[in-house]
């Protein structure tokens, strides 16, 4: 979710896959608190297999330039995750100080990957040993959402791939590009029908979260095995030019990220007991109007210049109070509030 504007000229190729994903993202939020039956289910746990660990990964390239792993980029990060994702909290209540809620989790991965990468991507078979290290983590019960540390680990892997991806566009991907990227979309599809249908893979197994049977861990090499390929597949698949609004939301990904969670749970509580074809519509119709609202260039360019004032919260300014330094003081007070009328 690479803010807008960070490194000067856009590929389009890349807001081209960061809107697919985004879309992805806030059509599976839609549905995923309606529990309707097995379509929908099902339907949520495909997008779950692949989105966030092509995010991850396209977090990692974005993620390659020293830049990106600065100071300020951490701090802009941490201040995003302490606002949003005490929003939440005032809100919906909060389970646990130490527990990320809801989708806010990726924020603090964010952070880790971009505080730990810079010492580490020389390391020679960096993503196959982050790739032991997710398996064999999941037999740790006390990795867990701790700080949203199983899933940092969990999907480090994609962005560790990402980081070594060197600097490409969608021309230079070579001859017969769409027909690799069938290929690589079928293998993808063949590998999670398996897992949905035959490995009887749940919301657990694709949130990286500790075993619970034996099967589990296959389940994690599988959950690579499709995710690398549906990877590459959308790399393939991803037209190089300008798609005016997946490229526009790709290019706000961030905007739409930190502020869309709160509205997809208010409308999709509306959907209880509709029928499963009212219900996909109207979470995918509901998910593009999201987009549209949260995703112009408008609202990108407010949440990002918001997201800049952060730079300046260790700055000596005497007497001056600028958006980030207000936005700290109201979320103090807000837990301050939330001590005394705890949210029930």
């Amino acid at each position: 979710m690479q803010s807008a504007g960070t490194y000067g000229k856009r590929i389009p190729y890349w807001d081209n896959i960061k809107g697919i994903l985004i879309l992805l993202v806030v059509f599976g939020h839609m549905l995923y608190d309606v529990y309707g039956g097995l379509p929908l289910i099902n339907t949520v746990k495909v997008i779950y297999c692949f989105h966030m660990p092509a995010f991850a990964f396209v977090s990692g390239y974005f993620g390659r330039k020293e830049s990106s792993c600065g100071f300020k980029q951490i701090i802009k990060l941490v201040f995003l995750y302490f606002v949003f994702n005490s929003i939440m909290g005032f809100l919906y209540g909060f389970s646990s100080l130490t527990e990320p809620n809801y989708s806010y989790w990726y924020l603090l991965a964010l952070i880790a990957w971009r505080i730990i990468t810079p010492h580490i991507k020389k390391q020679k078979l960096l993503v196959p040993i982050l790739i032991l290290l997710s398996i064999a983590v999941g037999f740790s019960p006390s990795v867990d959402n701790t700080f949203a540390v199983s899933r940092i680990i969990g999907f480090y892997p994609f962005y560790a791939a990402g980081c070594s991806l060197p600097d490409t566009t969608g021309e230079n991907l070579g001859d017969k590009r769409l027909l690799k990227g069938i290929a690589f979309a079928l293998a993808a599809a063949v590998i999670i029908y398996v897992m949905i249908n035959y490995m009887y893979c749940g919301y657990d197994d694709l949130k990286m979260s500790a075993y619970t049977e034996v099967s589990a861990p296959i389940k994690r090499i599988m959950l690579f095995a499709e995710a690398f390929a549906a990877i590459w597949a959308l790399r393939y698949i991803t037209p190089a030019k300008k798609l005016p609004f997946i490229t526009m939301i790709g290019r706000n990904s961030l905007s739409i990220f930190v502020l869309h969670r709160p509205v997809t749970l208010f409308i999709n509580s509306r959907f209880t007991d509709m029928p499963y074809g009212e219900v996909f519509a109207a979470a995918f119709v509901s998910a593009v109007v999201i987009c549209l609202a949260f995703g112009n260039d408008r609202v990108g360019g407010l949440v990002e210049r918001f997201a800049a004032t952060s730079e300046h919260l260790f700055e000596d300014e005497r007497g001056k109070m600028n958006p980030a330094r207000f936005t700290v003081l109201l979320v103090a007070l807000g837990f301050v509030i939330n001590a005394v009328y705890p949210h029930t």
